[in-house]
């Protein structure tokens, strides 16, 4: 029995996508001042996200099925790392941050194409490889990032990480939306 296949790799990413879907509706929901398009974006990107995990489950590309996913848990881990630091460390000027996560993770999918191509695959599978390692890297920096926001919303924490937003109280807004005002 083979540790990935892709009919597991398809729903793990529908699933992520679905949760990814949860969080931004929950986002709208907390925050109905904000921009349509923006949820709409933000949807329509996990949607197509989705959409390609489950064409997953009748590929044939199985020679980069393990490449991506491994290098697309490794992109995740990288920019996951980078939002917990972030909050943890609350540091005045993340531009380098940002300079070293992305330049790790741009690594990370040039190793996946690096590693089809020395297995034999061709250009076009080693552009799926890094394409999807992205996919799910991405998926995972979603889930991270609205999660630690939505955790961090209305602290001292996060208007350190993120100084353009007010500081509120999450129960403040409650308040208000019951009340009508």
């Amino acid at each position: 029995m083979a540790l990935l296949r892709a009919d597991r790799m398809a729903a793990t990413v529908a699933l992520g996508c679905g949760a990814g879907l949860f969080l931004v509706a929950y986002g709208f929901v907390e925050s109905p001042h904000v921009s349509f398009l923006s949820i709409a974006a933000a949807s329509a990107i996990l949607v197509a996200y989705g959409a390609i995990g489950l064409s997953l489950k009748k590929t044939r590309w199985f020679a980069i099925l393990l490449p991506a996913c491994v290098a697309g848990l490794g992109g995740g881990a990288v920019f996951a790392a980078e939002i917990l630091l972030e909050y943890a460390y609350l540091p005045v000027d993340n531009v380098v941050w940002g300079y070293i996560e992305f330049a790790a993770v741009f690594l990370i999918y040039a190793l996946a194409a690096m590693w089809v191509a020395w297995r034999g695959g061709s250009i076009g599978d080693a552009v799926c490889a890094a394409f999807l390692s992205a996919v799910v890297s991405s998926l995972i920096w979603c889930l991270v990032l609205l999660s630690v926001f939505y955790a961090y919303e209305g602290t001292a924490a996060q208007t350190a990480v993120l100084p353009t937003l007010p500081a509120r109280s999450p129960g403040r807004l409650r308040r208000c939306r019951v009340a009508g005002r």
